[in-house]
């Protein structure tokens, strides 16, 4: 009787341990749709904010060749922008944060739970790189035509390389001077 008993027990106790993995892969399963819901949502403001940017941007020339609105429902999920920058959801799914890329980091542009502020801010932001490529393409343009760019850049740089080496000579003058001595 106290081998049943025993047998008993450690049934019940298995049974208990079974209920605790069914409740553990229910909680998980909960967690599971709690990010698939967030992640949806912000799938769907950032595609509410490329609505509202397409007609604004497309009525340009310069900016339907230089931006590309593309929704990546990825995790996270980005409205790219141009080839560097994006939008994504964060730090929570209400907050818009604008964010530019570069070789070594990711700079913050902008942020905020306000659609419209984020469409000002991004249109700010297109602006800005469509003026820098026209500056651009005019420099490009004068040096083909074989107008001369003032050299204050390459006379600037000369400068500081002779200073340089001036101050590196005269360093291992004093070094070799002290040492001597």
């Amino acid at each position: 009787m106290a081998q049943s008993a025993t047998a008993s027990e450690l049934g019940r106790r298995v049974n208990l341990l079974d209920q605790n993995i069914r409740l553990a892969r229910e909680a998980h399963a909960e967690i599971l749709e709690a990010i698939r819901n967030i992640h949806d949502a912000a799938v769907l403001r950032l595609e509410v904010l490329k609505d509202e940017l397409t007609p604004l941007l497309s009525g340009n020339p310069a900016a339907r060749r230089f931006v590309d609105l593309a929704l990546v429902p990825g995790h996270p999920p980005r409205l790219w922008i141009d080839m560097t920058s994006y939008v994504i959801m964060s730090p929570d799914p209400s907050t818009y944060l604008l964010q530019r890329d570069s070789f070594s980091s990711s700079e913050v542009l902008f942020q905020s739970s306000q659609r419209d502020e984020m469409v000002a801010a991004i249109l700010r932001h297109v602006a800005s790189h469509l003026v820098e490529r026209e500056k651009q393409l005019q420099i490009m343009s004068a040096a083909e035509s074989g107008w001369v760019i003032p050299a204050s850049r390459s006379s600037s740089l000369m400068l500081a390389w002779l200073s340089g080496l001036t101050l590196g000579i005269s360093m291992m003058a004093a070094v070799l001077s002290w040492a001597i001595h």
